[in-house]
């Protein structure tokens, strides 16, 4: 940076000076790099970098809190933790997710073998 560009180039200056003696100079805001810029085709061109796009930014889903048993939670913990080391890894809340449209399902008058069959195929399809 030139001495110009700096916009604490005359401190030193003013050290030891009175505030009337040295003139206030005017602090302006660096101006953006043109280049530096994305354009519309750069950024279809390239792959998006960062983490993907969680539940939490996804207007799909909301956060709903639901009050367990600490020991069911803990049973279902240890269950999904050996689920993942045998690489079968499963997300507690896509397991709830899962449970809840079951439910909503027999609800709505479907037939319960036909549900515990789907589910269960689609818990052995996951592995």
């Amino acid at each position: 940076m030139t001495e110009k560009d700096n916009a604490f180039h005359r401190i030193f200056e003013v050290v030891g000076q009175p505030d009337s003696e040295v003139p206030p100079t005017p602090i302006t805001s660096p101006q953006p790099l043109r280049e530096l810029e994305s354009s519309p085709e750069t950024e279809a061109e390239s792959p998006k970098r960062g983490r993907p796009r969680g539940k939490k930014s996804d207007p799909e889903f909301i956060s709903a809190i639901a009050y367990i048993k600490k020991k069911t939670h803990l049973q279902v913990k240890r269950l999904l933790l050996d689920k993942e080391e045998q690489g079968e890894k499963q997300d507690f809340s896509e397991l709830v997710q899962e449970l809840l449209e079951f439910w909503v399902q027999l609800q709505q008058g479907e037939e319960p073998k036909t549900l515990i069959a789907r589910f269960s195929d689609s818990q052995k399809s996951k592995k």
